[in-house]
């Protein structure tokens, strides 16, 4: 894999979010580029901080960490299953990273602004069907998108389906992987699309401060083993 942007060539912009940068290449395929310099001067302008301290240097290890889990999500959710964006491959150095994922057409929200009628009964049912497809391997893998809207579920036009086209959830970057200990408390996501119960803010806290307390728990667990073998 190719892990120098400048050889990838006809390169055309056709996303852009907080950090990443989506572009068309020629094969059919997009690639997703996160600027690693971007994210530390963002990170420094969230937090007032002309220097790359400690604290800087913690946030990002872990928005580091956030696109790794993105890939990792991505490649789960789309393996044997074409109703979620597939993640090609990846590559990353001193001042990139890069997803080679699948070229889209579009989204969901386009093909409603511009539909001139509503979708029939057979139609929402198929939508439905098809995102059901990954909302089942999201679950038997234990993650959670967080932020699932008309934006994120892209198309691709396809003449032997129904609709003319397949939906297609895309857009990984802030999924969680859930094991038994953990859960989901963080206020996360796009506020006009959240469901109330998060909206409301009653039992959330940050994550940062979760996590926090899983690393102390893990840190007392590897004392007491220590002070264990210590007395044998």
């Amino acid at each position: 894999m190719d892990n120098n942007i400048n050889n990838y060539k006809n390169m055309q912009l056709i996303g852009e979010g907080s950090f990443g940068k989506v572009y068309k290449l020629d094969n059919n395929k997009a690639i997703k580029i996160f600027q690693l310099e971007d994210i530390l001067k963002a990170l420094q302008d969230r937090y007032y901080i002309n220097e790359v301290n400690n604290k800087i240097k913690k946030a990002y290890k872990k928005y580091i960490k956030r696109i790794l889990i993105e890939i990792e999500n991505m490649k789960i959710c789309s393996y044997n299953n074409i109703y979620s964006v597939k993640c090609y491959d990846y590559f990353q150095n001193e001042k990139q990273i890069g997803i080679i994922m699948e070229l889209c057409d579009t989204n969901l929200k386009e093909i409603l602004k511009n539909r001139k009628e509503c979708f029939n009964a057979k139609e929402i049912y198929e939508i439905l069907y098809q995102l059901n497809k990954t909302f089942k391997t999201m679950k038997e893998n234990r993650i959670v998108h967080r932020d699932i809207k008309l934006e994120n579920i892209l198309i691709k036009y396809d003449k032997n389906n129904i609709l003319k086209f397949i939906c297609k959830l895309a857009d990984y970057g802030i999924s969680k992987s859930l094991n038994e200990f953990t859960k989901c408390k963080t206020y996360i996501g796009t506020i006009k699309i959240m469901a109330p119960e998060i909206l409301k803010m009653e039992e959330l806290e940050e994550e940062e401060e979760e996590e926090e307390e899983e690393e102390r728990k893990k840190k007392k667990k590897k004392k007491k083993k220590k002070k264990k073998k210590k007395k044998k």
